[in-house]
């Protein structure tokens, strides 16, 4: 957004900037908004302008942007143009390449003239190790974050650094504006900051969340054991002492497509919010910690009749304090997929269809879509259960699960 003069008196502009970072969300946010008050844009952008001392001040800091890929090639140059032509200039764009095998710094060729731009070599570490790297490399003085599949607005950075500049904030977020693949709009993500609500349920992206690199050198960076929901933790423990300030101005545009499941989004299990809401409310230092005394949902897939092995594992796992469900081919698909967190194929259930943000464990069946495979289960059931749930905790905690047993 350009704006030309005459701006807003300065100390009237700074006292209501000054109401609107204080603001928190007192009722329930949503992750996802079908209105989105458009008319607060321009007057919020025209404040932060008024400050004609910050705007200056800001002009010699410099910004570390950080973005993580893998085998992301083919989509992610809208996202780094975005990046690159941003109207606060002083800026490095750190792209952590996480063991790419599709010519992704081939695809960056006609960009790699940019002398801001850095690519450097992930550890395969999954988003946390990658997002870690671009951090331990950063030399900026405020650090952002940009997914490849997203593109941030001209002025987006600018305003950021301007509204921590004024506000004394250490962190601090935008909204986004979410598009479809064919370009409509489908939503708006935007809601002031209340640590408690978020919590509950994330609505703080972090394509649009900025912070000082103090406040990574304080709190450090992202959990190494998460694989899903990282932005998520890391908004929750800097805001646990650093409450966030929230700008009402579209800083990002979200690629919001559900089909693509190469995003970790959709391709890790959807245990970890769990894992991560559990982590802060009970104020653990890791989420390995919170894994290791973490019981599931188990969703047990089964024929049309319950056979004493099925009973038998059920029993079991319910032993060791699961909660469990047993389900004939008229349930298989009945409840959404964020309702179990594990589910175990038997053998006579072999036409289930596995769901990646599930961990699907096979009994005397195999397949690639299976985490692990077991035998058939008979007096073995207590055994068998145990080694599943290590193997669930083996698996959030390394991103390796059990392999096949015999």
């Amino acid at each position: 957004m350009t704006l030309t003069p005459p701006l807003p008196d300065p100390e009237t502009a700074r006292a209501a900037l000054t109401e609107t970072f204080s603001r928190q969300q007192e009722t329930r946010p949503h992750r996802f908004m079908t209105e989105f008050d458009i008319d607060q844009i321009a007057p919020f952008v025209a404040q932060l302008m008024a400050q004609r001392d910050a705007v200056l001040a800001v002009r010699g800091t410099k910004a570390s942007v950080i973005m993580p890929t893998r085998n992301r090639g083919h989509i992610m140059l809208n996202a780094v143009r975005s990046v690159l032509n941003q109207s606060h200039r002083n800026l490095e764009l750190i792209i952590v390449d996480d063991g790419s095998t599709d010519g992704t710094q081939d695809m960056l060729s006609e960009v790699t003239d940019d002398t801001r731009l850095r690519v450097i070599a992930g550890n395969n570490g999954g988003v946390s190790g990658a997002r870690n790297c671009g951090l331990d490399a950063a030399t900026g003085d405020v650090i952002s974050y940009l997914d490849t599949d997203n593109v941030w607005t001209p002025d987006y950075l600018r305003l950021m650094m301007v509204a921590l500049e004024v506000s004394g904030a250490d962190c601090a977020y935008a909204a986004a504006l979410l598009r479809q693949t064919d370009g409509s709009v489908h939503g708006y993500r935007g809601e002031p900051f209340n640590w408690d609500h978020c919590l509950t349920a994330n609505y703080v992206d972090l394509n649009v969340f900025c912070h000082k690199r103090s406040l990574y050198e304080a709190e450090g960076g992202f959990d190494p054991v998460l694989r899903r929901m990282v932005d998520w933790d890391l908004v929750l423990r800097f805001g646990r002492k650093h409450r966030p300030v929230y700008c009402p101005f579209f800083g990002c545009v979200y690629s919001d497509n559900p089909d693509d499941n190469s995003r970790v989004s959709t391709s890790q299990p959807y245990l970890y919010h769990e894992v991560v809401a559990l982590k802060n409310a009970q104020g653990h230092a890791s989420a390995a910690e919170t894994i290791a005394a973490l019981n599931f949902r188990v969703a047990l897939k089964m024929g049309a009749s319950l056979t004493p092995q099925a009973k038998a594992l059920a029993d079991a796992l319910a032993d060791l304090g699961h909660d469990v469900r047993l389900d004939t081919p008229d349930s298989w698909n009945t409840r959404h997929v964020h309702q179990d967190d594990v589910v175990i194929v038997l053998e006579e259930a072999e036409a289930f269809v596995p769901h990646p943000e599930q961990i699907t464990f096979a009994v005397g069946l195999s397949g690639e879509d299976f985490h692990a495979t077991y035998p058939v289960p008979k007096t073995a059931a207590r055994r068998l259960a145990a080694q599943m749930t290590a193997d669930v905790r083996q698996g959030m905690t390394t991103g390796v699960y059990g392999k096949s047993q015999s």
